[in-house]
């Protein structure tokens, strides 16, 4: 479990969709590489997208998968939920 945090635009979506399709990665001819690393642990992914809609989140895995075929078909759950950190 981990969360992402910094200022608006950074990119933190985008990082951590990267690294839960890697982790998802079913492929099983491959050890993927998460920015040179490789991730030899890995297993089913439940995104909770907190601050975006589903749909928003929903294209940005189809961008990353349509850049990076490799992990098509990684196996990645997204849960659309509002959460309020500052104010909880």
């Amino acid at each position: 479990l981990f969360s992402i945090f910094g200022a608006p635009g950074a990119g933190k979506s985008f990082i951590a969709a990267d690294l839960a399709c890697t982790i998802g990665c079913s492929r099983t001819d491959l050890v993927p590489l998460w920015f040179g690393n490789a991730v030899q642990k890995r297993g089913p992914v439940l995104y909770v997208a907190a601050e975006s809609s589903r749909k928003h989140i929903e294209n940005r895995f189809a961008a990353l998968k349509a850049e990076h075929p490799a992990l098509k078909d990684s196996d990645v759950r997204i849960v659309p939920l509002s959460l309020d950190l500052l104010h909880a």
